[in-house]
């Protein structure tokens, strides 16, 4: 499958700032310090934990501080000096190689704080905890300046960071680090909360790139410098001030982006705190946004961040993208990408047996897949097999309920099957190739075409009514209520029919349709033809849209009580909704893509290539 556009961040996901931080239950993180403590001490711990649960919280902080005392009193702890009913266990000395009770004590009690909102209590206990350790821990230092910066002492966390950053560098940390460019990144922030920061931006530095931007340097400027002069923490060294000093110098933009030297010449002069250097390169088939942050005279980036796309149409909004993941702000629904996010795929064991009918249900709760040995596969939105039956011949049309709760199926030797997730409810031969087959949901009515024919009965196969067309059908659907039965004839012919089999309307697309959609409480019908055209109208037969699949959908907009009768696989394209479900965004299918369905809403895909089924969500970035 071919992948239109995807977002890749450089160690973006896993930071959160300036929102209450995260904490696990502070009893349970702990547990697996009993294995150090005497009982005496644990006792205490355990029943202050007891008393907190009930609501006791005064009782619970004596039992803490009794716990304290008791730890405070085997002081000094060393291998020479053990106090007796301390555990001396090869697990106890695993743990206090890094620390040792004193310090554990002190860990427990800002847990305990910081899990009461207590985080002024949690940074003093924290600090003893940090002080007294035998190795630093890199986890809590991190706590640290997060507990402090939540309480806006930016100086202390600052220099928190600082120091976590020496000890990663020195590798002298245990527990689990931040990466240096998350460290980076809050350093920064937190700077240009004391004092504005001075931002020196380069123009975009091009490589292997076709020439589709005359204006790119002006674009990227534009996107980003208003979000952050947003930003009363930053100021944009303005063009006009490095026009005047590149001229007094004798030097250009380029001299600065190509030549360190002259570059850190230019930085002192400007006295700019950070530069913003864009780089845009092609690399096969993408493009690569790359945006390296430096830190005055250093040569090495202080944060990096990187951006892939297939389309470079995209470009502006990754600018805009960037500019708010500088800034630390939440992306705006508007500049959100999708990605296809894999979710399972399954492959038969048998390389010639083919998948020959897919179908999902609007739900996307259920998918049937039928193969060409006979096998009927039934899968949960999650992969899970639910059920899997077999026919004596291939299988050539397959359907389920738009509740995921019935499935049928037709074989090569005109057998037509109705069943359910516990087993088949009836099974009938019919003679001939059964043209198409429909469910509504619980299965109220389900509906099958024979050559001509249409018929509409019961799950307990009771005929309502059938109709004879002036052509053989090529495809048929009826609406989730059963008030409504579409279809399609070979000659192009389209005839919409009420649940009493009469003719409401019919229309001339002149193109046999492969697929047909109800949507929104019938308001809508959609059918896609072999000749790749979309139309759309509404129950009273009145057009609402008309395109053709594999045109620039993004460029569309519509109005939202009927956009996702537009969205759907329409032969080798996918259409979705944006994540405000006001514009279409497009996905082309790889060309070895066999079938493909996905549900009403247009966010969930499977797709059947020879003997192995994918399924995708469409996930907002």
């Amino acid at each position: 499958m071919k992948k239109i556009f995807y977002i890749l961040f450089v160690g973006l996901f896993n930071i959160v700032f300036f929102t209450q931080i995260a904490h696990a239950d502070w009893y349970s993180q702990n547990k697996y310090l009993s294995q150090i403590f005497s009982p005496s001490v644990w006792q205490c711990i355990r029943l202050a934990h007891q008393n907190q649960l009930q609501g006791h919280i005064k009782t619970a902080q004596q039992f803490l501080r009794k716990a304290e005392d008791i730890t405070l009193q085997s002081r000094p702890f060393g291998p020479k000096n053990w106090p007796s009913g301390w555990p001396r266990t090869p697990q106890a000395l695993s743990i206090l190689k890094y620390a040792t009770p004193q310090a554990y004590i002190y860990k427990i009690l800002g847990d305990y704080a910081l899990d009461n909102n207590r985080n002024k209590q949690a940074i003093l206990f924290f600090q003893k905890y940090l002080s007294e350790s035998i190795i630093p821990d890199a986890g809590y230092l991190y706590k640290l300046g997060e507990i402090m910066t939540e309480e806006k002492l930016y100086t202390s966390a600052i220099s928190v960071y600082q120091q976590l950053k020496e000890d990663i560098l020195m590798k002298d940390f245990y527990g689990q680090a931040p990466s240096i460019w998350q460290i980076n990144r809050r350093i920064r922030i937190l700077k240009a909360i004391l004092k504005p920061q001075k931002i020196l931006i380069l123009d975009i530095k091009t490589v292997n790139v076709p020439n589709f931007f005359s204006n790119i340097n002006e674009l990227f400027k534009n996107n980003i410098s208003p979000l952050i002069l947003s930003n009363k923490h930053y100021q944009i060294i303005s063009q006009n001030d490095i026009n005047q000093m590149l001229q007094e110098n004798n030097l250009t933009m380029a001299n600065i982006i190509s030549d360190r030297d002259d570059r850190t010449k230019v930085i002192k002069l400007l006295n700019a705190d950070y530069i913003i250097e864009p780089i845009l390169y092609k690399a096969e088939s993408n493009y690569i946004l790359q945006v390296n942050i430096y830190k005055k005279e250093e040569k090495i980036p202080y944060e990096t961040y990187q951006y892939k796309m297939t389309n470079y149409n995209f470009l502006p909004t990754y600018f805009k993208r960037f500019g708010y993941n500088f800034l630390k702000e939440s992306i705006p629904a508007t500049y959100l990408l999708p990605v296809d996010s894999y979710v399972w795929a399954y492959t038969y064991q048998d390389l010639s047996n083919w998948v020959s009918a897919l179908k999902m249900a609007n739900n996307g709760s259920s998918i049937i897949v039928g193969y060409k040995n006979g096998s009927v596969y039934i899968f949960s939105s999650s992969g899970w097999i639910k059920n899997i039956y077999k026919s004596s011949d291939e299988i050539t049309k397959v359907t389920v309920s738009p509740d995921g709760k019935y499935y049928a199926w037709a074989s090569l030797n005109g057998k037509i099957t109705l069943a359910t997730d516990s087993g088949i409810i009836l099974s009938k031969q019919l003679g001939n190739q059964i043209e198409g087959i429909s469910i509504s949901s619980k299965c109220k009515f389900w509906v099958y075409a024979l050559n001509k024919k249409i018929y509409y009965l019961n799950k307990s196969d009771t005929l309502f009514w059938k109709k004879t067309l002036p052509d053989w059908i090529e495809n048929i659907q009826i609406s989730p209520d059963a008030s409504m039965v579409a279809v399609s004839c070979y000659n192009g012919q389209f005839y919409l029919y009420s649940d009493e089999g009469n003719l409401l309307w019919k229309k001339n697309p002149a193109s046999p349709a492969t697929k047909i959609l109800f949507h929104s409480n019938n308001k809508y019908i959609s059918i896609g033809t072999q000749n790749n055209s979309v139309f759309v109208y509404n129950n009273k037969g009145i057009s609402i849209s008309k395109f053709v699949a594999g045109e620039k959908a993004t460029l569309f907009s519509f109005q939202k009580n009927y956009l996702l009768a537009d969205c759907g696989v329409w032969n080798k394209y996918f259409y979705f909704p944006n994540k405000n479900n006001t514009n279409i965004w497009t996905y082309t299918l790889g060309k070895n893509v066999d079938f493909a369905d996905s549900n009403i809403n247009a966010n969930f895909l499977v797709a059947a290539k020879k003997n192995s089924v994918f399924a995708y969500r469409i996930i907002w970035k």
